[in-house]
């Protein structure tokens, strides 16, 4: 039961799927394997994105810091001619 007393819809839901565990529920216990299964696989997909898209930031980064420093590099270049 909740904090006001009443019990919560949620519970009994679970509580009538406990109950009724003949026909469906295999089939309903399958489905939430093969969605924890799909969520693995994506999750390893998008940890792969992950790093790739670090990578290619910091080499921007990089490329960034290296034309900055040559426009300043001519900056000073054309002040001193």
């Amino acid at each position: 039961k909740s904090a006001g007393g009443r019990a919560d819809p949620r519970m009994d839901l679970v509580m009538l799927a406990l109950a009724g565990r003949g026909k469906n529920f295999n089939k309903v216990l399958k489905m939430i394997d093969d969605m924890v299964a799909l969520l693995g696989k994506e999750q390893a997909d998008d940890d792969s994105k992950k790093s790739y898209c670090e990578g290619k930031l910091d080499s921007t980064e990089d490329e960034k810091k290296a034309l900055e420093l040559k426009a300043s590099d001519l900056e000073k270049a054309m002040a001193d001619a």
